[in-house]
């Protein structure tokens, strides 16, 4: 353990990161942030194993954050291997030839994981904060048993601490469930994209890891009652306009 923000990139390989409460597996692009004053061990079990560790001074909440192989990702590895002289092998030296780059990787980085922890929850419990969190910081389709290996037990033990959870705070099964949770944070990312870029709808389909844009665009309608290419269209006339004279 040691105070300092802790940024692991897997390139290529597998990364085994182990804290007192999850187990997480990171493949080629994942990216995961760990706070500062978490207890952890890191493994790097394979021969081909390529990875930079980062460890930087930053205020950030006490959150692992894990982000899914995405062109973000792999935007932050072109930078800093695009900085990584071929001969420093084993480290990269920080220098003033590509400290602003690094620092920039870093600065961009946190800033995505903050868009993800905006989400508007209302003092909800522990165990549905955890999974939505999980959700927003993978920012790709989970299903429940994926979500549930993130959080290092069986669908089955998940489902059956949700349901303790719901009768612990007395809510209703009929409006909360593991899938709902997955399914609301997985909408409220794509609605981000949709507002704030201008990627296609199969980019976000496969950025988002639904098995095409067909079954993205389905998702999208079942959970708001709208096409997601309406949805967009709706933004652009939001946008004022200018008249050229």
């Amino acid at each position: 353990m040691h105070p300092y923000c802790q940024l692991e990139i897997c390139v290529s390989g597998n990364i085994i990161m182990q804290t007192p409460e999850q187990k997480f597996v990171l493949h080629a692009g994942d990216m995961l942030l760990l706070p500062g004053g978490i207890g952890h061990t890191v493994i790097y079990p394979d021969a081909d194993n390529e990875f930079y560790s980062l460890k930087f001074e930053a205020s950030v909440p006490p959150q692992v954050y894990l982000l899914g192989n995405s062109q973000f990702s792999q935007w932050c590895i072109a930078s800093l291997q695009h900085c990584h002289v071929p001969e420093a092998f084993l480290a990269m030296p920080i220098d003033q030839s590509n400290r602003e780059i690094v620092e920039g990787t870093l600065y961009l980085f946190l800033q995505h994981c903050r868009r993800c922890n905006d989400f508007p929850e209302e003092n909800d419990p522990p165990l549905v904060s955890r999974i939505r969190n999980l959700t927003l910081a993978y920012g790709k389709c989970l299903n429940v048993t994926e979500c549930a290996e993130f959080m290092q037990m069986t669908a089955a033990q998940l489902n059956y601490q949700f349901a303790c959870t719901l009768r612990e705070y007395n809510l209703s099964a009929s409006e909360y469930s593991v899938k709902k949770i997955i399914d609301q944070a997985l909408l409220y990312l794509i609605d981000r994209y949709l507002d704030f870029s201008d990627f296609s709808l199969s980019t976000i389909a496969r950025q988002m890891r639904f098995n095409n844009v067909y079954t993205f665009s389905r998702f999208y309608k079942r959970m708001t009652g709208i096409p997601p290419r309406l949805r967009r269209q709706q933004r652009y006339s939001l946008k004022p306009r200018v008249n050229a004279e």
